[in-house]
């Protein structure tokens, strides 16, 4: 099963402040961390053979279903379920992927507004590190019954600013 993956192996660091970045040196796994070297949030996705197009890539529709997975493990988090629509999002493919692959896909806050936040993500191949693409969507707080936005309650705004980006992406290979 390792000869799929390029004779990588994955290795959960110990103590993922102190191991992390030489992992990431040796190349073995990829642990998004902060400037702190701090975890950021992820999500990790294994590439289905039904993701993929006849040219044996991994399908650009199936890009937003994985930030759709990551931004719904971040949303998660607020305790505010069903309060979010999704304005836009975009998604720049920089690399293919293929089937059977595990992808990690972080997601950070880039802008906090009014109404809405905007959110970042980079898909990363797990073992090599490499940058899949880059994606951001636009999400905002909303009202179900009145059918109108509403602003961001002080609570999700704190939450938010905690993970708001200030971080630069690791180094790849």
């Amino acid at each position: 099963m390792l000869a799929a993956f390029g004779g990588f192996e994955a290795v959960k660091p110990k103590a993922i402040k102190e191991d992390v970045q030489t992992i990431i040196e040796k190349g073995k796994c990829f642990y998004p961390v902060d400037k702190g070297g701090n975890p950021l949030r992820s999500t990790e996705i294994r590439v289905r053979f039904c993701e993929t197009d006849a040219l044996g890539h991994v399908n650009n529709t199936s890009y937003f279903a994985y930030l759709e997975e990551a931004r719904l493990d971040f949303l998660e988090e607020t305790h505010l379920d069903h309060c979010f629509i999704l304005a836009s999002t975009r998604c720049d493919f920089v690399a293919q992927a293929y089937y059977n692959q595990k992808l990690v896909v972080t997601t950070s806050i880039k802008k906090i507004g009014t109404k809405s936040f905007t959110l970042s993500h980079e898909i990363i191949n797990k073992y090599s590190s490499k940058l899949i693409a880059q994606a951001e969507a636009v999400v905002v707080y909303f009202n179900f019954d009145t059918q109108e936005s509403e602003p961001l309650p002080q609570e999700l705004r704190n939450f938010l600013r905690q993970h708001l980006e200030e971080t630069e992406s690791v180094k790849r290979k």
